[in-house]
């Protein structure tokens, strides 16, 4: 509600709010009870009407950095939509989903939690085609008393992906064993990538540094 005039000057047609604000025309606002679960429900209605190739990415670190590359990798050959900066959350995801094309071939969305619970809710809206656990480790920790728990919570990503999608893990983690049984469990196919265990699917040779380009 704080931002509706903002977003006017910025060129929006409507607002959605949770209380009609009486010096702005009424006529271009939609009351509801509660904005962020009309953002989120409707984000779900989209995602349901969209053929869009959903890659979603999640993991102690690295989330942002691989989404970037990703999405400029699969520009360069079709039509992909990546979500804007750091937009992990119960905010960010939802508007990332509307940030996609309906046109898209792909869309790059990052899946951030700092809660047990979080990431199944999140990717719950995304409903990915593809998911991805980079890494655990114990950043963002303190909501959980060990690794063990950390590794569960990434773990939420999985159930959630499509029937007969894939499961991206890291075969370096200490937790892909973890991670690749419960994918396997429900029936998802596992690609791995790593420098050190030699049963990864993709695997990094070596670095090869040309003047500023790796």
């Amino acid at each position: 509600n704080k931002f509706v005039k903002q977003s006017f000057k910025k060129g929006a047609s409507l607002a959605i709010v949770n209380k009609i604000q009486t010096n702005i025309n009424k006529n271009r606002q939609i009351k509801v009870q509660n904005s962020l679960k009309f953002l989120t429900e409707s984000s779900k209605i989209f995602r349901k009407n969209i053929n869009t190739k959903i890659i979603s990415i999640t993991g102690s670190c690295g989330k942002t950095t691989l989404k970037e590359l990703l999405g400029k990798i699969l520009k360069k050959i079709s039509r992909t939509s990546i979500s804007p900066k750091s937009f992990n959350n119960r905010l960010g995801v939802p508007l990332s989903l509307f940030n996609l094309k309906q046109n898209d071939d792909f869309g790059v969305l990052e899946v951030g939690m700092d809660k047990k619970g979080e990431i199944d809710y999140l990717s719950k809206i995304i409903f990915p085609d593809v998911s991805v656990i980079t890494n655990v480790n114990y950043a963002h920790a303190k909501n959980f008393k060990n690794i063990e728990n950390i590794a569960s919570a990434k773990a939420e990503i999985i159930p959630n992906t499509k029937s007969n999608g894939f499961v991206v893990l890291n075969a370096d983690d200490n937790f892909f064993s973890f991670h690749k049984k419960i994918a396997l469990k429900n029936n998802l196919c596992v690609k791995s990538f790593g420098i050190k265990n030699q049963i990864s699917n993709i695997k990094l040779i070596r670095i090869k540094k040309e003047k500023k380009k790796i």
